[in-house]
């Protein structure tokens, strides 16, 4: 029998999809970095073809950033 694993090493993840304005529409402020651009998402094209580098963009909470950046 396997031991639980502990939750606090659990990995979780939230998706949400929105689109460039959303945190402003929302009145969510950015502590640091920038909002989505109309430049950020994948088209069709580029999601089919296994040649276009798959980097994307994330926009993380206080709790990810402590855990995973604390310094």
């Amino acid at each position: 029998m396997t031991p639980p694993i502990d939750p606090r090493d659990r990995w979780t993840a939230e998706l949400t999809v929105v689109t460039q304005g959303y945190f402003g529409a929302m009145r969510l402020p950015l502590l640091r970095g920038r909002g989505f651009r109309s430049d950020d998402r994948f088209t069709d094209a580029q999601l089919n073809d296994p040649s276009v580098p798959r980097e994307g963009v994330a926009i993380v909470n206080r709790a990810f950033v402590s855990r995973y950046f604390p310094n």
